[in-house]
């Protein structure tokens, strides 16, 4: 998925719609395909909206607890 050029444009798609139409300033990633994309997403929110957009990425957390067990 890191390299699919269009990943970057249907994650600002979504996310652009969910902002406009239903108020949304906080996303959480919860797919492995998302891993370290987070930060790349709330920089052009933040750019296009000109205010903070949080995205969290909860994968990397999860795969943390799972490899202690």
């Amino acid at each position: 998925i890191k390299t699919d050029s269009m990943l970057l444009d249907k994650m600002l798609k979504v996310a652009s719609f969910e902002i406009e139409n239903n108020n949304v300033d906080t996303f959480v990633l919860g797919c492995g395909c998302f891993i370290g994309r987070s930060h790349e997403l709330e920089k052009h929110l933040r750019i296009k909206y000109n205010k903070t957009i949080k995205v969290l990425d909860l994968v990397g957390v999860t795969l943390a607890v799972a490899a202690t067990l």
